[in-house]
């Protein structure tokens, strides 16, 4: 909430500076609402395969974003238009259009395109609510909201930090593994306090959890909101969370075939234990 604050101030000119012209009441919507490194990118890949999408499940907005923040303030609003028009129209085709979104950029979508005196006097919160709404109100939708979290925080921040070092977020091979297990090791064995930074993450990590959380609440008193959990649903080969959140008719589990590698590793399990050791927890 303070960070926005703070730069609601110098983006205040692009509030409420874009028009939506479309619908989507054909298709039904799935919001997966989550935080970095809970398993996002795993459930968008068993989407795709068990509901035979003719794309690719990513995060919906991140273009959009990439493009305010790179051009500002040489942008042009309808280049901006553009974008986010396009981000809610492309796929055209269903049986279901999903929008992965991370909880510390969605009050930003909302910003651009909110009423100006509802943007003028709302919170980050305020502003996440609004898009929510807003998002599922272009749709036929009878899909609850899925809010995905991680249970072991520090698993989640050794993930996020080491995934801060530039290294990539996912691999594809045992090649890449180890290579991406040795690169990790060394940028690691290279930092004075690694424990520290664990701990930074973490503290991200509640944040984040706690306006989730909040969020969650509040829809759950209008929506159908679903919870799920990386250790507890996404972990469980048996793909039974899918019967949570989607009716039978449009996902065939057997179509599923894993082949992302995890990048958590012994240097993750190292770096967890070191920051337990160190808080004297061990």
């Amino acid at each position: 909430e303070n960070q926005f604050a703070i730069l609601k101030k110098k983006f205040l000119n692009l509030s409420s500076t874009v028009n939506l012209n479309f619908k989507l009441h054909d298709i039904p919507s799935l919001l997966i609402i989550t935080t970095q490194r809970t398993g996002s990118t795993l459930l968008c890949n068993d989407l795709e395969q068990a509901c035979n999408l003719n794309y690719s499940p990513t995060e919906t907005f991140i273009p959009l974003l990439t493009y305010i923040f790179n051009k500002y303030p040489n942008h042009q609003n309808e280049k901006i238009e553009e974008i986010l028009n396009n981000a809610f129209k492309f796929p055209l085709k269903g049986p279901v259009y999903i929008h992965k979104i991370m909880i510390d950029y969605i009050g930003w979508i909302g910003f651009l395109y909110a009423p100006k005196d509802f943007i003028e006097s709302a919170t980050y919160f305020d502003l996440s609510v609004w898009t929510i709404k807003s998002i599922l109100s272009k749709s036929r939708n009878k899909l609850p909201i899925l809010f995905l979290d991680r249970t072991n925080k520090l698993s989640q921040a050794s993930s996020r930090l080491i995934n801060s070092m530039g290294f990539p977020t996912h691999l594809s091979s045992e090649k890449e593994k180890i290579n991406f297990n040795e690169r990790v090791k060394e940028r690691i064995e290279e930092l004075s306090h690694p424990e520290a930074m664990v701990l930074d993450q973490a503290s991200i990590i509640i944040k984040q959890n706690d306006i989730l959380n909040k969020i969650y609440n509040d829809l759950s008193k209008e929506y159908k909101t679903i919870k799920i959990n990386y250790e507890n649903d996404i972990c469980d080969d048996s793909f039974c969370y899918f019967d949570k959140f989607l009716p039978k008719s449009i996902f065939d589990i057997s179509k599923i075939s894993r082949k992302l590698k995890k990048t958590s590793n012994m240097n993750s399990k190292n770096l967890i234990n070191s920051t337990i050791d160190f808080l004297g927890l061990k």
